[in-house]
């Protein structure tokens, strides 16, 4: 062996040791690293379980957070129960729920704080909400208003929305062709009564203050003639939370404005509007849906039916001058769409149960028709109280007395004799009516602006 090739060996040992030390060296580089991703990726996984957690105590802590401020919320609606709960203890024990659940979310302190203080508060019987609006309606008073929706399709109501209510949230409404509509019946005799006893019960004696408020279990059904059913079994306005619900007709959507016009309602003026919902057909119409007998469109024996309304040819004149008196504030866009709503609303009994029972002749001296006039007017209220009308619509007394003071001043141009024994209020119109017992048939006998 040559010296040459002596070198040439020891060349080729030294790259290949030097080839094994850097093949050794990037093992061990890439085995570190495999065991740092390692590392890394246990350490994520813990954080993640780690926030999981986290995440799911701070919506504990929230939700919780969340009922004590609705409870605290309703608490100073007027809930003067609250009183006997020691507040100042409250309130103090509700902003350590508060600040335990934002300082330590996720942490079981916030969680156990604020479902301490929740703990201390009464069960929530009050909400804090407030109306979306007022309706305007055809029917100024409880008097005439339909027992149910779509009874009248001439009927006309108004929704503005209030001032705090985007005009916005209308939009898209004009695509469906019916509404549900949320409304209070805010004209109800015992609504006073009832609200002060839920504001002055506490817990433990609600129960007695709610009876002694005229909360009663079973009301008068008029399609019953008398007879009585479970209030929730009706509907009656006469509730233990006296909230209606009706389908409408959406006629007009002006979502610029805030405006929305609704027809075939069952709801009296000025009632405070909660909610406005689409009615949604594939949902909302059920066909197996069943009832019973005395709910159906048209009873055998129904005591609502009547057999036709008579309009003279005088009665009608009276009616058109009426509404043209009082266009500026109706909703009817024309006298013949009027006389459609007049003839509508008549067509069904809507005298209350005492009236119906307490029937006098047609047929009477002028001012024997005036005092029975002015009676069955005011005493509208009393009579339905004592018989509640299975209805979305509201009582009120005073509504009745002044249709009576406009009727019993003059309706229509003609003497008393002209006028009937019944009045209702429509569109701003008063509508003097009888009926006569023998034919079942309604007899119209004038009309006069409302006052």
């Amino acid at each position: 062996m040559t010296a040459a090739d002596g070198y040439r060996d020891v060349a080729v040992a030294a790259g290949v040791a030097a080839a094994l030390a850097v093949a050794a060296r990037q093992y061990f580089v890439a085995r570190r690293a495999a065991q740092e991703i390692q590392q890394l990726q246990s350490s994520l996984a813990r954080e993640q379980q780690k926030r999981g957690a986290d995440r799911a105590g701070r919506i504990r802590a929230e939700q919780q957070l969340k009922q004590l401020h609705l409870q605290l919320a309703a608490a100073a609606a007027g809930s003067r129960g609250l009183q006997q709960h020691e507040p100042a203890e409250l309130h103090l024990q509700g902003q350590h729920a508060a600040n335990g659940a934002c300082e330590g979310a996720g942490s079981s302190n916030g969680a156990a704080a604020a479902a301490a203080a929740a703990a201390k508060v009464p069960e929530l019987s009050v909400f804090p909400f407030t109306a979306i609006g007022t309706l305007k309606s055809c029917f100024t008073s409880r008097t005439g208003t339909p027992r149910q929706p779509h009874l009248v399709p001439a009927a006309r109501a108004v929704l503005r929305l209030a001032p705090g209510i985007p005009p916005t949230c209308l939009h898209g409404l004009q695509q469906f062709s019916h509404c549900w509509v949320l409304y209070v019946f805010h004209e109800n005799t015992d609504l006073a009564k009832l609200l002060a006893a839920r504001a002055g019960s506490s817990s433990s004696s609600s129960k007695h203050a709610l009876h002694s408020a005229g909360i009663k279990s079973h009301v008068k059904v008029p399609r019953l003639n008398g007879g009585k059913m479970g209030v929730l079994a009706t509907r009656t306005p006469h509730r233990p939370v006296p909230i209606g619900l009706s389908t409408a007709q959406v006629i007009e959507v002006d979502a610029a404005a805030g405006v929305l016009v609704l027809g075939g309602v069952d709801i009296v003026d000025c009632s405070p509007v909660l909610d406005v919902k689409p009615y949604v057909p594939f949902s909302d119409a059920l066909p197996g849906a069943t009832a019973p007998d005395w709910v159906a469109a048209e009873a055998g024996d129904e005591p609502l039916a009547l057999s036709g309304v008579d309009i003279s040819a005088a009665a009608a004149q009276q009616l058109a001058a009426a509404w043209r008196a009082a266009r500026r504030s109706a909703l009817c866009p024309s006298a013949q769409h009027f006389m459609q709503l007049v003839e509508q609303v008549l067509a069904r009994d809507i005298r209350s149960l005492h009236q119906r029972k307490n029937v006098f002749p047609v047929h009477a001296s002028g001012q024997q028709q005036q005092q029975q006039q002015q009676a069955a007017a005011q005493g509208q209220a009393a009579g339905d109280s004592a018989s509640v009308s299975n209805s979305n619509s509201s009582s009120s007394s005073s509504s009745s007395s002044s249709l009576a003071s406009a009727a019993a001043g003059g309706a229509g141009s003609g003497s008393s004799s002209t006028q009937g024994r019944y009045v209702v209020g429509l569109d701003g119109v008063c509508v003097s009516y009888d009926v006569c017992s023998e034919s079942g048939r309604v007899l119209v006998r004038g009309a006069c602006a409302a006052s």
